[in-house]
């Protein structure tokens, strides 16, 4: 039986295994319990009745919020002080083998008590029982550093890959390391690729709440940086199988009868789990202690409008090209683009009249995209108004003085609360009062590399527009000559959309870039996980335990990633949220791995 499976190998998932491994976490992670960051003090309530009652609410520490950069600064290079530990100024080095030890001599005692606190080193034989599944095998292309990933992040380097994505829309002090926020611009400073081509600065206007400048790491450079210094510097390079999880079976605890499988729900959600049975949908099926969730936005349900849903099943003779979702694309472009679209080549769409559902930054990537493969009709329909924004988030929300709001937020007892925090953290009310929409954002940077398309007309953009519904037509004559002719079909045929401003469009190929909506109850990972144990929700989203556990009945399954929302916050789906959830469930891992031991 394994110890420990984590379903995922993203950003998530390497951001546990890290936080596992490292047995110096940074002491200064965003964290309830955090006394460094955050105290309680008793807030006056007034309920019905009219009786003043005091609530703990937890508020920022004024005189340990955030070390400052000179004090950061000196704690990075006595860093390299430390001694008999594997410090993260060893992985930085350029040579460092696989699970190098730093042993510099220490300095002064000073030194050493200003960094982080030891954390007890795994157990070899919990270490060795340890796996990551992920359903996409490993990769190969990359930069020179980046090969070190292994099958790390498989599909979030599909995704870049396939979109062409220059930088990440995190800033650079967002990532994986569990050390120290600065970790990746000190690899980008060892490495000399601090210029613009790598960290890429945001000029926004400052605000009482801004306090930047943000720098934004180049893909290259991330995935450069994790498969150096976080896969080789961890030795995490082996932990990664290729295997897609059909279901997690909780199995309860063995005094319970032998015909435990024939109890009815609410007997068996009474009864304590004891460990997992994960199903693959090959039909293997592995026994767990513990497993994590770590599936990430990319595993949640595809965003799908109403009308593609209403598609009646006549329509199945249309090719999988003829309407596809973004991810399913990015996946697999041999299978979802058109036959003459094998190559990639820059003329491959020409002749082609794509229309993408939209308005988030990938369909403004998804539109570079074809572009750069030579369409020269491309419709971008957004049921909203474009919002011009740095962040997923307001930036209030990633900045330095950041620890109010979340204080704010983890003080707020209500789900439905904190639920309506998430939604404005996204989405102001205000700019939903004004434009209304799902809070879907594009970044300057983003919409820069679509000027030249909207300039000469191969690229227009439709707002606010939305479909009633759409037909596949066989084309009429006088458009015969407007597209591209398919060698390999007999009859031509293309979309009829018609909009809710009575307006219709005709095109051959429609790209959905609608997103993801993450839900517990929907989700088939979690079917009989919700079926025997049941949890609250709210939006789709979970009421999990503040170390991101399932339930008291169900301790060893954990979640992290968009369904933690309501308890890591509104960047719960970004690498902070993976940085501060692994915070939370590797101590709660390493607890239930000395039970373990004792066993």
């Amino acid at each position: 039986m394994l110890e420990l499976l984590v379903v995922g190998a993203g950003p998530h998932s390497l951001a546990l295994m890290s936080a596992l491994f490292e047995t110096r976490p940074d002491k200064y992670t965003e964290h309830p319990d955090n006394a460094l960051l955050f105290f309680r003090a008793a807030a006056p309530t007034t309920p019905a009745n009219g009786t003043i009652l005091t609530a703990p609410v937890l508020a920022r520490s004024d005189h340990l919020n955030w070390r400052p950069r000179k004090a950061e600064n000196k704690m990075v290079a006595n860093a390299l002080a430390l001694a008999d530990d594997r410090h993260p100024g060893a992985r930085l080095k350029p040579d460092a083998e696989a699970g190098h030890t730093c042993k510099i001599r220490s300095r002064s005692k000073k030194h050493v008590c200003r960094q982080n606190p030891v954390v007890a080193p795994i157990p070899l034989d919990i270490a060795e029982s340890i796996r990551v599944l992920d359903r996409l095998p490993q990769l190969e292309e990359g930069g020179k550093d980046s090969t070190m990933l292994g099958g790390w992040m498989p599909l979030w380097r599909r995704q870049m890959q396939f979109l062409r994505v220059p930088h990440l829309r995190s800033p650079v002090n967002h990532h994986p390391d569990p050390v120290d926020p600065s970790m990746l611009w000190q690899y980008a400073m060892r490495s000399h690729r601090t210029s613009d081509t790598d960290l890429v600065p945001l000029r926004l206007p400052r605000t009482g709440c801004y306090n930047g400048p943000f720098l934004l790491p180049s893909t290259d450079l991330f995935f450069d940086f994790c498969g150096r210094v976080i896969v080789n510097g961890f030795a995490l390079q082996d932990l990664v199988h290729q295997g897609n999880v059909a279901k997690i079976r909780p199995v309860p605890h063995c005094d319970c009868p032998e015909n435990a499988a024939s109890l009815d729900v609410d007997k068996m959600s009474s009864r304590k789990c004891d460990h997992f049975e994960v199903v693959l949908h090959d039909g293997q099926v592995l026994e767990a202690r513990n497993v994590v969730v770590a599936t990430g936005s990319a595993g949640a349900a595809h965003k799908i409008p109403q009308w593609a849903n209403d598609l009646t099943a006549k329509d199945g003779d249309r090719p999988p090209h003829a309407i596809v979702h973004v991810f399913d694309l990015a996946l697999n472009p041999g299978h979802y683009l058109p036959p003459c679209c094998g190559n990639g080549c820059s003329d491959d769409l020409k002749g082609m009249r794509i229309v993408i559902i939209g308005g988030g930054i990938t369909s403004i990537h998804l539109s570079r995209v074809a572009l750069d493969m030579g369409c020269r009709d491309i419709n971008l329909l957004v049921r909203s108004p474009i919002r011009v924004q740095p962040f997923d988030v307001s930036a209030e929300w990633l900045g330095p003085h950041r620890s109010p709001r979340i204080a704010a937020f983890w003080s707020d007892a209500s789900p439905a609360g904190r639920a309506e925090r998430l939604r404005n953290a996204r989405f102001p009310e205000k700019a939903e009062q004004e434009q209304g929409g799902s809070g879907a954002t594009v970044t300057e940077e983003a919409l820069a590399l679509v000027t030249d398309g909207l300039a000469d007309g191969r690229m227009r953009i439709v707002q606010p527009a939305s479909v009633l519904c759409a037909r596949w037509n066989i084309i009429s004559d006088q458009n015969a000559g407007k597209r591209k002719p398919d060698s390999q079909s007999t009859e031509q045929k293309q979309w009829a959309l018609d909009l809710e401003d009575g307006a219709s469009m005709h095109c051959d190929i429609i790209w959905l870039a609608t997103g993801t909506a993450p839900n517990a109850s929907t989700d088939p990972i979690l079917e009989d996980v919700f079926k025997q144990h049941p949890v609250d929700l709210v939006n789709g989203l979970p009421q999990l335990r503040p170390d991101l556990s399932w339930s008291r009945a169900c301790p060893g399954l954990f979640v992290t990633g968009p369904l933690a929302a309501l308890e890591v916050g509104p960047g719960a789906p970004n690498l902070a949220g993976a940085r501060l959830a692994a915070a939370r469930i590797a101590p709660a891992l390493r607890d239930r791995f000395r039970v373990s031991v004792r066993l």
